[in-house]
């Protein structure tokens, strides 16, 4: 018998699920040793017995050993909350998930219960004008198809559509001609279609969308605190949304 376990609740034994692990030293002569408050006993070559005073002693002092150990401060490390918010660096016991290593630069705060990173000001600009070009495209795309080549498409429909309506001919372009298939109407009500969606767009929802980005990106750009990028991101963002 050369080591003693220690599971923090039942006492010492020779196996089972442990929390301490020590070696003894001097090593007692006997197979196994159970112990708990104050009391126990062991085994030497198949005969169990009352805990001999020399091996109580000898437990004594570890069990000194391990109480030290427990009052220990407990050990930092780099942990996520369960919301998957990087926490920073604290005790093992308050992080969800542990990293094996710290993220990026940037300190860490605790705000009506969230982790909340702080970080440069110059970063936190940067990575909110981001998010806003971001955003402003994800609006976009509520409206418009964002394909190769679509473009392209849209402003052909529109100017075939604009010039025969000004100039109707007995044959109809073929833009004209393949909205009107689609929409399973004539050509006149599928040109005046394009006209209309075109110029809602280009009239009112893109020319609300950019205002947004602009505003947003401006007072962003003025911001002069962490806290007024955060507020004025959220701002945009939310009348990004609201389009």
């Amino acid at each position: 018998m050369d080591e003693l376990h220690w599971d923090g609740e039942a006492g010492w034994s020779a196996s089972g699920n442990t929390r301490h692990s020590l070696m003894l030293n001097p090593v007692p002569t006997v197979d196994t040793i159970d112990y708990s408050n104050g009391a126990g006993v062991m085994a030497v070559g198949g005969v169990t017995s009352v805990i001999d005073s020399p091996t109580m002693a000898l437990i004594a002092t570890y069990l000194q050993t391990v109480a030290a150990f427990d009052r220990a401060p407990a050990p930092k490390v780099f942990g996520v909350d369960a919301g998957g918010n990087y926490m920073g660096l604290v005790d093992a016991t308050t992080a969800t998930t542990i990293l094996a290593r710290a993220l990026p630069a940037g300190t860490w705060k605790l705000v009506n219960g969230t982790w909340v990173q702080t970080i440069p000001l110059a970063d936190a600009k940067s990575l909110a004008l981001a998010q806003i070009d971001s955003a402003a495209g994800a609006t976009r795309l509520r409206y418009i198809t964002d394909v190769p080549g679509q473009q392209a498409v849209y402003l052909e429909k529109l100017q075939q559509s604009q010039a025969w309506i000004a100039s109707p001919t007995e044959t109809a372009p073929p833009y004209v001609a393949a909205e009107a298939a689609a929409l399973k109407t004539d050509n006149t009500s599928a040109a005046n279609y394009i006209i209309a969606t075109a110029n809602v767009w280009n009239n009112q929802l893109s020319p609300a969308i950019e205002q947004a980005r602009r505003s947003g990106k401006i007072a962003i750009a003025n911001a002069g605190s962490n806290a007024d990028v955060d507020k004025f991101l959220a701002q945009s963002i939310a009348t990004l949304k609201s389009i």
